[in-house]
């Protein structure tokens, strides 16, 4: 057991912080919209968080504590969210969509021409402060927050403008502003989970947080389920492991199951493996049968 902890601990990592991206992405698909920001957003957080360390370590200092670090990634995450909401929210659908890829490849220019600041193409060192357990215990306040949200009046709010905008508006909701809080709040965890992906990678460099990683995130997202906040982190984990478990069957082809699995899912299930719709309709089927009996 130790054995295979020691081979496949790090992928676990990896896959707890791509569900916090996953989040993020999930929040965009709740309220409505699809939205690969986040992705851009941490990056930014990323390299904030990974020039305060270099910027420590050349003047000798000791690097600030990782909650520092996490502290300001989620504020830059937010801010960077806020501001540009204002004109992407402005945005249909499918062109809102269009410009958040955009943002994602922008994000890579100006840290490829910021090298003065980010090292371009050389990249920077990352020094690792983060454990197991940390991500652990932040995952775990990530879920609890979602699971408050969903019982809340805002978690209602966005229930109804994802399904009926219109009939949102009609009771009195404000759709762009459920929505500039969603989008924001998903910058929030943009930013927090780029600075765990640094941590974790330990060198930043453009490609780290690029468009591959933001479409991984959207595809966990559909593929565990959108439609509970649990899915994500699910779909998550399951893209993380069935590469690893296929590899020694497939090789380098290991990653066309995740493409292949996604699409089935998309074509059978479309709400993801976890659709708390159809739980909650076998749950009411058992006890129909339970009453006749």
């Amino acid at each position: 057991m130790s054995q295979f902890w020691d081979i496949y601990s790090i992928n676990f990592e990896f896959a707890l912080v791509l569900g916090i991206f996953a989040l993020s992405a999930y929040l965009g698909l709740w309220s409505g919209v699809l939205s690969l920001a986040p992705i851009a957003f941490g990056a930014g957080a990323a390299y904030v968080s990974a020039r305060l360390a270099y910027d420590k370590a050349m003047i000798g200092e000791a690097n600030y504590p990782l909650m520092t670090h996490l502290i300001v990634g989620m504020v830059i995450g937010g801010l960077l969210a806020w501001v540009t909401s204002f004109p992407l929210l402005r945005l249909g659908s499918h062109y809102l969509a269009l410009a958040t890829i955009t943002l994602v490849l922008i994000a890579r220019v100006i840290a490829l021409n910021l090298d003065k600041y980010t090292g371009g193409t050389v990249g920077i060192i990352v020094p690792r402060q983060i454990r197991f357990w940390h991500i652990l215990v932040i995952v775990g306040l990530v879920s609890l927050v979602f699971a408050c949200l969903r019982k809340s009046r805002f978690g209602f709010a966005m229930d109804a403008v994802r399904e009926q905008p219109e009939v949102a508006t009609s009771l009195g909701i404000n759709v762009q502003r459920i929505r500039r809080y969603a989008f924001t709040f998903a910058g929030v965890l943009g930013g927090l989970a780029g600075v765990m992906q640094a941590q974790l990678v330990q060198y930043l460099v453009p490609e780290t947080m690029y468009v591959e990683l933001a479409f991984i995130a959207i595809a966990s997202a559909v593929l565990g389920g959108a439609y509970i906040w649990i899915g994500p982190i699910i779909g998550a984990l399951l893209y993380t492991a069935i590469p690893e478990v296929l590899e020694p069957y497939l090789g380098p082809s290991k990653n066309i199951v995740n493409g292949a699995l996604l699409v089935i899912i998309m074509v059978f299930r479309q709400r993801g493996v976890v659709d708390p719709v159809q739980f909650r309709n076998m749950m009411m089927r058992r006890t129909s049968r339970r009453a006749e009996a």
